[in-house]
């Protein structure tokens, strides 16, 4: 059996201080020499050698004990590190931005010091950027989040999880959060009208969630191998789903509207996701002769989806005197005007999903529009879920 390859603990001699090269990246583990930074050095080649897939040998030890003195930068890097290999791309985003209001008030403080007047002065750093009042709340919730994972590591003294416990959501009104507007539905004149300015693959994107009501993501996760197609409507049941951690099925009914816009992704790979910037971009730029040493994703995500439509708006509806001077020339006035009247005139996929269930729901009541739009409690009897799937196809059949 061929040994593993152990990364050194090294001295950085500018800073004196221990590092480690783990993947292409240094990691800094403290002043050079010192039991904790021995131990720390143990702890990444723990952690490295694990996501490798290789055994940790007997000589490397972790005391689980000294890292209760570990600042809150070296929490959030921890935090940051596991995050990154189990979660989604999405998720992290939230979670670098709550970590970033964190780190830059309370850098070199103890994570253990961080109490409930630190936890309120974050929310209110959160407030300060402009986010709105629901999501600092759900930011506040991956902070606590992130601390229950700390206690269980045990880096951090429970007690000190359980005393951010007490600080609650802000309520409306509190704290000068700003709320959102409820989402409404997009109008199928402003759609038609976005649709011309998209690529091929994101109009048909587009297009499917317009008849089906699939959520953002479902569309982007769409493959060949997750649709049964052995009926007149076929079954789309996503590879994940926003409410699989509660045990619960989506199933997408598709009907021969909407077949026939998926029909030409379907001769693929079974498991090649249908929807690819990969071909889209070959599409848009083989007229040209253009992106030839280009490396494309080979799936789409709900962002880029979500960019590509406002980026349509900004074309379809353009501002009638600022959008022709370049960027360079405006006056703060001038942008600030433009960044309003383009704020005003976009949508989001989001937005089509509901508008697809006021309309099932004018049609076939509120019943269906759950159904299809997969809104059904989790704990529904088997009755009652074939009752409801034969809902699904009859909406599916009807309008697509």
């Amino acid at each position: 059996m061929p040994r593993v390859r152990i990364p050194k603990y090294r001295k950085h001699k500018p800073s004196n201080l221990a590092v480690v090269s783990l993947g292409g990246k240094d990691y800094y583990l403290g002043k050079y020499g010192t039991k904790e930074s021995h131990e720390e050095y143990a702890r990444r080649i723990s952690e490295y050698l694990k996501r490798r897939g290789e055994q940790v040998p007997a000589e490397i030890r972790v005391s689980p004990h000294h890292s209760k003195n570990i600042t809150v930068v070296e929490a959030a890097d921890r935090y940051l590190t596991w995050v990154t290999s189990e979660r989604s791309p999405a998720e992290q985003a939230h979670v670098h931005g709550m970590l970033t209001c964190l780190v830059n008030l309370y850098e070199n403080e103890l994570a253990a010091a961080i109490g409930p007047a630190e936890l309120r002065e974050v929310r209110r750093v959160m407030v300060a950027k402009g986010w709105c009042r629901n999501y600092v709340n759900e930011q506040i919730g991956r902070l606590k989040r992130m601390y229950q994972w700390l206690a269980a590591e045990p880096l951090i003294p429970i007690t000190t999880y359980h005393a951010i416990l007490v600080v609650g959501g802000l309520r409306r009104g509190e704290g000068g959060a700003r709320e959102t507007e409820p989402i409404l539905p997009v109008d199928e004149a402003t759609v038609d009208a976005t649709l011309p300015h998209l690529p091929e693959t994101i109009a048909d994107m587009l297009r499917l969630q317009r008849i089906t009501g699939m959520r953002p993501n479902e569309v982007c996760l769409l493959r060949p191998c997750d649709i049964d197609r052995s009926d007149a409507v076929w079954f789309y049941r996503p590879i994940t789903h926003k409410m699989a951690y509660r045990g619960r099925e989506r199933v997408i009914c598709i009907g021969p509207q909407a077949q026939r816009v998926l029909l030409r992704y379907l001769a693929r790979d079974r498991e090649t996701f249908c929807f690819s910037p990969r071909d889209s971009e070959s599409k848009r730029r083989a007229p040209r002769g253009r992106g030839k040493g280009f490396v494309f994703a080979g799936q789409y995500d709900a962002g880029v989806y979500r960019r590509a439509i406002h980026r349509a708006c900004d074309k379809a509806f353009p501002h009638p005197a600022l959008t022709k001077i370049k960027a360079s020339d405006l006056t703060g006035i001038q942008r600030k005007e433009l960044r309003i009247w383009k704020s005003a005139n976009r949508w989001s996929p989001n937005q089509l999903r509901h508008a697809a269930a006021t309309e099932i729901r004018r049609k076939f009541g509120l019943e269906a529009a759950q159904i299809v739009l997969g809104h059904a409690k989790a704990d529904v009897t088997q009755i009652y879920a074939e009752r409801d799937l034969a809902k699904g196809v009859e909406v599916a059949l009807r309008i697509g």
